[in-house]
């Protein structure tokens, strides 16, 4: 504003010593600068009726008008004056709309803050307690809704569910596919037991609403406490399983993503034994995505090499430390697509957790009558 003060200033000394004829094309676009200097439209309005009296007033204090005709200095007058309002009248319609604009930004954010609140709790909000296996699990959104899925469902004959799926992209439509994802899993397990059929059913109601770019990558890992085994079915999706010696074997089967073929079949795959030691690691590509100044990802090979270096470490611990490991090689770096990560660990029950020292002593002692 005082810019805009400061050249209606120039504007009144020019009109009041230059001739006329020479000062009127450039009082018409001094004028106008004076009004585009405000970036408010209230202080356009000042600027322009503080112009418009000093264009006048030089009238009064100016020379005559010499060889000049009077009608010629009122038009280039009445010029400016319609110059100067002109303009300030387009500002301060900009002006208005920009804060219409700014309301009406105000007031979706605050309703996409809190459909992300509510999207919050669709997650669950503590792990299953399962004698012999400990489980973790988080989801960091890239922005404030997220299209990235997990949970943990009660199946029957006392067994549990744990479910990972990414919507492609991210933003709201992808967490309304989400939520629908949500509903149908926790609906049909309830009832249903066959993985494979389950994943089928959620597929065909994905084709029947969700728009035809958007489709859902997804795994679902059935464990048995009582027996200590596993089995599992995929959409697209991967999990990997490390077992105690560190190797690791990724856990896949050709499958179409949900949401792309009513026609696509799910098979669920042979029960697995889940030996003591080993870790279930099921993941979005959110973290393996994340990358460096220098456009590198962080990949999947460093994400390995981090889970066997992580020793016996809990499984929120093995969460905290992916997380920790890939931002500190993204440097700063925000994520660019939504980051989830479910771990399931193999710690041994209470019987077995007991055996191990018998074990050993036994063991030492064979060792020492060699």
């Amino acid at each position: 504003m005082q810019l805009g003060l400061f050249i209606s200033l120039i504007v009144f000394v020019l009109d009041l010593f230059v001739p006329r004829g020479v000062s009127a094309g450039v009082m018409h676009i001094l004028a106008v600068m004076a009004t585009l200097t405000c970036p408010k439209r209230q202080q356009t309005l000042i600027v322009a009726a503080v112009a418009t009296i000093f264009v006048l007033a030089a009238d009064i204090f100016a020379p005559g008008p010499g060889e000049t005709e009077l009608w010629k200095i009122m038009f280039n007058q009445v010029l400016i004056v319609a110059a100067i309002w002109g303009t300030a009248f387009v500002i301060y319609l900009r002006g208005k709309a920009v804060d219409e604009l700014e309301i009406v930004s105000k007031r979706l954010g605050k309703e996409l803050d809190y459909a992300s609140r509510l999207q919050l709790k669709l997650y669950p909000n503590e792990s299953p307690r399962i004698e012999g296996i400990d489980v973790s699990g988080i989801v960091m959104p890239a922005e404030r809704l997220c299209g990235d899925y997990y949970d943990f469902l009660e199946m029957p004959g006392s067994t549990h569910g744990f479910v990972i799926g990414d919507v492609s992209g991210h933003g709201v439509g992808q967490s309304l596919i989400m939520s629908e994802v949500r509903s149908a899993l926790r609906s049909l397990v309830k009832t249903e037991h066959d993985l494979g059929t389950i994943l089928g059913a959620v597929n065909r109601r994905l084709c029947e609403d969700a728009p035809d770019e958007i489709f859902v990558t997804l795994m679902i890992v059935r464990l048995d406490p009582q027996t200590m085994t596993f089995t599992y079915a995929t959409a697209g999706h991967s999990g990997l399983l490390f077992r105690a010696s560190g190797e690791c074997e990724e856990l896949r089967c050709e499958s179409l993503a949900l949401g792309l073929s009513p026609e696509a079949q799910y098979a669920t795959q042979a029960q697995r034994e889940f030996h003591v030691g080993e870790t279930l690691l099921l993941s979005t590509d959110g973290l393996e995505e994340r990358h460096s100044p220098a456009s590198e990802l962080f990949g999947r090979e460093r994400l390995i090499s981090e889970v066997r270096d992580s020793g016996d470490c809990s499984s929120e611990q093995l969460i905290k430390r992916l997380v920790d490991a890939a931002g500190k090689f993204a440097k700063g770096l925000k994520p660019h697509d939504d980051v989830t990560l479910v771990v399931i660990k193999r710690t041994g029950t209470a019987a077995e957790v007991s055996e191990r020292p018998r074990k050993k002593k036994e063991s030492g002692r064979r060792v020492r009558s060699r």
